[in-house]
């Protein structure tokens, strides 16, 4: 019998002048830079790739869209740029460009020796933008006629796109579905007087009782959050920084609650879409930890990047770091650079959460049903080739920018009935994507898979589509859709059939366990054609929690309403995920090997809460009969910082306790989420990991902090520096001192061995 799911068990248009500018961070390495975050790994040099090649796979050198790009003449940040370099046009995963310009790419080097030899001419070149610390790589902004040049400084062995992330952040409830999943209940909005936004989610995560009972803030602990943007959104944002301060949303001078130790380091970045998603984030966290303190990153526009970014809120002293941003080469079925540093600082006692994203919609599977169940993703074990519509040759020539590919496509259909494409039936926003990868390890891809949407009949779209590889070496693709071009639409429920095509005389085409993930956000899935029990046996439909969020080194937060928090969000994104290869080796490229066994990876861990009130982000509600007027965060993006925050209040109640402890002790405390309307089809610990954070709870399973060790008295001395007294006859002398030295410091030590134990959990 066919089986449907699985289970663990078997942009803004901105353009001022910080757009043009490098990052506002701390001077590291050689060029006074930071060092952000992301693509990794060094290859063995090779040839140029040609403009004209399909994929540019073992090719080295450009790029091959990039290439194209520099061939084409198109100005950077044009749509006829992005479609020359086979990459979206907007949003996630499109190509990062700066107020001038200028591309955002990163140059990899056959060593860190060969890295630190080229900066002197790099610097001759192009502009630095950042040095890679966690592998060879330099991220530079240049224009597409340098390309060729800053490829062939010696050691490099090739030229990648700099990309724009994704991150979790949600919209409405789907429309057909938002009676089906209505939301009820009294939520608490009792706030201080000294806040003008008060905080919601206190009340159901148990906050304002350990707040009440043990004083705990945060105070002594730092968080550091790492999102889009903190203070760069203009005239896009209903308030900024300063002004969350004196509102009591932020921590900083003027803050009317004394919490008045700013926000910092901010390490801000021209490579985001400017929505302040970060500075929300900030609030969260404050509105539950607000004596805790902050600081910022960008996640950067590759993947070196961003785990040198999360390196350097760890040189800054953070004991919490919270995330909800992925970027879309990230692999699904390995470990990659991202989720590698997250276990290298897990190992160094740093608790890391990320967003479990919001890709997990619920929508209707087979014709007039009404069957409701998990809908994100679409999985099978192997690429079945069979026949395609027609034109789909071509639609394969424009992505990848060639003439003459041969292609076949997915056969979707169960057995028997075979089938070219995937009727759904999907709400979005007026630009959306949706994302594949396939199981092949990085920098040992040999298949080419693209995706293309088609209308119901299997007919060309009629507005805007694009497709397309990310880059040379990671088995990941994309579809980008414009739905309507009317601004006053949010929403658009359609009709569409999704392709998979191979194309045939590329690479070494095999037929590997390939995977779609529907990366809509708004909405989601609405409907799937087969029913259960309809599908193949080796097909799963629903598990949409991917890259570093599915790695076991994170901590991954799924997100339920603060004003129902017995209800899931459906856009809460479900597991289990899979490795298949070990870690992406950053140093040397080579492909890692299959695993002997898959390894099944259960996530989410644990909920948080989202409808957070915000300041300003991310919309404005009103006329509601369940919650106030006001500015609402959702999305697991507003989730995970509660989450991050609860972490810290319970660190500030037993200094003593590693991270690992802490982490253990929110998870086995969590509340068991009760039975949902609908079936999920995986076990409860795929949709809900072990329940929602309850503060009270997590900190009762921790030892407090012990009693400060008593101080034997001085013997009598007449000698006034002996006495404690200053020469006024106050307290001030050395042994006054001595005492205040040695409370501190037993904080300190507390502190300092929960940082610096080694997990006692193998490293993942």
């Amino acid at each position: 019998m066919g089986h449907a799911y699985a289970d663990a068990r078997t942009s803004s248009g901105r353009t001022d002048d910080r757009r043009g500018a490098t990052l506002r961070r701390k001077a590291i390495g050689l060029t006074g830079g930071l060092v952000v975050a992301a693509s990794l790994f060094a290859f063995p040099a090779v040839a140029q790739a040609d403009p004209a090649d399909p994929t540019g796979i073992a090719d080295g050198g450009v790029s091959s869209g990039l290439a194209r790009l520099a061939a084409s003449g198109a100005t950077p940040g044009t749509p006829e740029a992005s479609r020359a370099a086979g990459l979206p046009a907007e949003g996630p995963g499109s190509l990062a460009v700066d107020g001038s310009g200028r591309v955002i790419v990163e140059l990899r080097f056959e060593s860190f020796e060969a890295q630190r030899a080229a900066i002197p001419a790099i610097q001759g070149l192009v502009e630095v933008r950042s040095v890679g610390v966690s592998a060879p790589a330099v991220s530079v902004y240049a224009t597409p006629d340098l390309f060729d040049d800053a490829a062939a400084l010696p050691g490099v062995v090739s030229l990648e796109p700099g990309l724009l992330s994704k991150h979790a952040s949600s919209t409405a409830l789907p429309t057909q579905l938002g009676a089906a999943l209505g939301f009820s209940g009294d939520p608490d909005l009792t706030g201080t007087s000294c806040r003008s936004t008060p905080v919601n989610t206190a009340a159901p995560l148990g906050v304002d009782t350990v707040q009440a009972q043990y004083g705990l803030d945060g105070t002594g602990l730092t968080v550091g959050v790492i999102s889009d943007s903190y203070d760069l959104g203009g005239d896009k944002v209903a308030t900024h920084a300063a002004q969350d301060v004196l509102a009591g949303a932020l921590p900083g001078p003027g803050n009317p609650c004394g919490y008045t130790t700013p926000v910092g380091p901010i390490l801000e970045d021209n490579a985001t879409m400017f929505t302040d998603e970060g500075r929300a984030m900030a609030q969260v966290v404050h509105g539950i930890a607000p004596g805790a303190r902050l600081m910022f990153a960008t996640e950067g526009a590759t993947q070196t990047e961003f785990a040198d970014n999360i390196q350097t809120l760890v040189d800054n002293g953070a004991d919490v770091i919270v995330d909800d941003v992925v970027q879309y080469t990230e692999p699904w079925f390995q470990q990659g650079v991202v989720a590698q540093k997250i276990a290298d600082i897990r190992a160094e006692g740093v608790l890391y959460v990320a967003a479990a994203q919001n890709e997990g919609s619920i929508g209707y599977l087979g014709a007039g049903t009404d069957d409701i169940a998990p809908t994100g993703s679409w999985e099978s074990a192997e690429y079945r080739p069979g026949d395609c519509f027609a034109g789909i040759g071509a639609m394969m020539d424009t992505a990848l920018g060639t003439t003459g590919t041969e292609v076949d496509c997915m056969d979707f259909g169960p057995a028997g009935a075979p089938a070219k494409g995937l009727p759904v039936t999907l709400e979005t926003a007026a630009t959306f994507a949706l994302m594949t990868q396939w199981a092949e390890p990085v920098d040992g891809r040999s298949t080419v898979i693209v995706p293309f949407l088609l209308d119901a009949a299997g007919a060309p779209l009629p507005l805007s589509t694009d497709s397309g590889t990310f880059d040379d070496r990671t088995p990941a693709s994309y579809v980008a859709y414009t739905a309507t071009t009317d601004p006053t639409v949010q929403t658009v429920l359609g009709d569409y059939t999704l392709v998979l095509a191979r194309a045939k005389n590329v690479g070494e085409p095999g037929t590997p366990r390939v995977k779609v993930i529907f990366t809509v956000d708004t909405g989601g899935v609405q409907r799937l054609p087969y029913a259960r029990g309809e599908w193949r046996d080796d097909v799963v439909i629903g598990p949409a929690v991917f890259a570093h969020p599915a790695d076991p080194a994170v901590l991954t937060s799924g997100a339920a309403p603060a004003f129902n928090p017995e209800r899931m969000e459906n856009y809460s994104g479900t597991g289990p995920a899979t490795y298949y290869f070990g870690p992406v080796d950053a140093l040397t490229s080579r492909p890692a090997e299959r695993l002997l066994e898959p390894r099944v990876l259960v996530k989410p861990d644990l909920i948080g809460l989202d409808y957070v009130r915000t300041t300003f982000f991310e919309s404005y509600y009103s006329g509601s009969t369940v919650i106030p007027d006001g500015y609402y965060f959702p999305g697991t993006s507003a989730a995970a910082p509660g989450v991050a925050a609860v972490a810290a209040l319970a660190m500030q109640y037993s200094p003593q306790s590693t991270a690992e402890q802490v982490r253990e002790a929110l998870v086995s405390t969590a509340v068991p989420m009760p039975e949902q309307p609908f079936d999920y089809g995986v076990s409860d610990a795929n949709v809900w990991g072990s329940g929602r954070v309850f503060a009270p709870a997590a900190i009762a399973a921790l030892p407090p902090a012990p009693a400060p060790a008593p101080v034997p008295a001085a013997a009598a001395s007449t000698r006034l520096a002996d006495t404690g007294l200053s020469a006024g006859g106050a307290p001030g002398g050395v042994a006054f001192i001595a005492l205040l030295l040695l409370a501190c410091g037993a904080l300190v030590s507390f502190r300092s061995a929960r940082r610096g134990a080694a997990s006692r959990r193998p490293r993942s």
